[in-house]
């Protein structure tokens, strides 16, 4: 079964996700405890739930303007202390710090109702749940646009200040033009594909080709992400 979603509803609600999540200034730099607790993200979702007995915990760093954070999944019961009391994640950037008894893929924690719009939730979620605590240079997934159309025909909602660039023939396209631009679930007997297409102008003018699997009955997934166009043009923070 193949599932449809306008991309004005995921559009509206990235932009509650986000005005929920806004970390306030005068923030302490480094990292700190977020002052703003990520259960608010997971309760703009509907679809989706925390597995019975845990609960979401945020890190966030601050560097001047620009920041970036973590969202872990740990039991209840579980201590949180503050980052000088945790273990670091060496390798991953900033080198964020993980609480004792921290799951460690988030996903592992959700759970949902089992439709298409979960799945779909579920990809959402993880996408903004990395962004958390983001700000100026700290943003990655916040620059991307969800398309529901041919760009040429909507253009995207582009950064204030910035111009959505160029006719079709100035784009290098990695393969043909997509028939369908909405965002897509695929109910298949055991897996559940979710796919989308999103623009940024960050840099260079792209579009991404997003793809998820799921194994049914479950909201770990693995994602595939491939550029499908590149644009002239481009704007940085």
């Amino acid at each position: 079964m193949l599932d449809t979603f306008p991309a004005e509803k995921i559009r509206r609600l990235r932009v509650r996700a986000r005005r929920l999540l806004s970390i306030p200034e005068g923030t302490i730099d480094g990292w700190s405890k977020s002052p703003v607790d990520p259960m608010q993200l997971l309760g703009t979702f509907s679809a989706l739930r925390l597995r019975e007995g845990f609960v979401l915990r945020g890190y966030v760093f601050r560097a001047g303007d620009n920041g970036n954070g973590i969202v872990w999944a740990v039991p209840v019961e579980a201590d949180f202390p503050e980052p000088v009391g945790c273990e670091s994640v060496d390798g991953r950037f900033l080198s964020p710090p993980r609480p004792p008894a921290a799951l460690a893929d988030l996903m592992e924690a959700i759970e949902g109702d089992g439709t298409a719009w979960s799945y779909l939730s579920a990809s959402l979620f993880a996408r903004e749940a990395a962004e958390f605590g983001a700000a100026w240079h700290g943003c990655d997934w916040s620059a991307d646009e969800i398309l529901g159309a041919d760009p040429w025909t909507t253009p995207p909602k582009v950064e204030p200040g910035a111009e959505w660039l160029g006719e079709p023939e100035e784009w290098e396209w990695e393969g043909e033009r997509p028939d369908v631009w909405e965002p897509q679930v695929d109910d298949r007997e055991d897996e559940v594909w979710v796919t989308f297409i999103t623009y940024s102008g960050v840099g260079q003018q792209t579009l991404f080709y997003h793809m998820d699997r799921y194994t049914k009955g479950r909201y770990m997934f693995e994602a595939t992400v491939r550029p499908l166009a590149g644009g002239p043009g481009g704007y940085v923070f």
